[in-house]
């Protein structure tokens, strides 16, 4: 199953570099399949400024609890929030399933897994 987890909302130049270089060093340690994403957007409407978090693949939801830590430390650290979901890689569709971070809480990942429909 692919999936994101990208910063929620937009203005992130103050913290982009802080939060690419945490998560360049998590991957550099971690046996996780997750990218770094890091892309400014067009100034369309319907596209956010900047998508910066991961993309990552799993097939079991305990591959959720190393990155869904990392991403919630760094929420609290910034004051954001994340946004994980479903990614779709030949259409690039993406479908929200719940945020965490500073304003919504600690993530629950076997609550995930549950919803998700993979086996912790």
């Amino acid at each position: 199953m692919n999936l994101y987890i990208y910063i929620d909302g937009s203005d992130l130049e103050e913290i982009a570099d802080a939060i690419s270089s945490s998560i360049s060093d998590w991957l550099s340690q971690s046996k996780a399949h997750a990218k770094l994403i890091n892309q400014v957007g067009e100034q369309d409407i319907d596209l956010p400024d900047q998508r910066l978090g991961i993309n990552l693949k799993i097939s079991k939801g305990r591959e959720l609890k190393e990155p869904l830590n990392l991403l919630y430390g760094l929420a609290k650290e910034h004051k954001r929030d994340f946004v994980l979901g479903i990614v779709n890689i030949e259409t690039d569709l993406r479908e929200d399933i719940c945020y965490f971070g500073n304003e919504e809480g600690k993530p629950d990942f076997y609550e995930i897994s549950s919803y998700l429909g993979v086996k912790v």
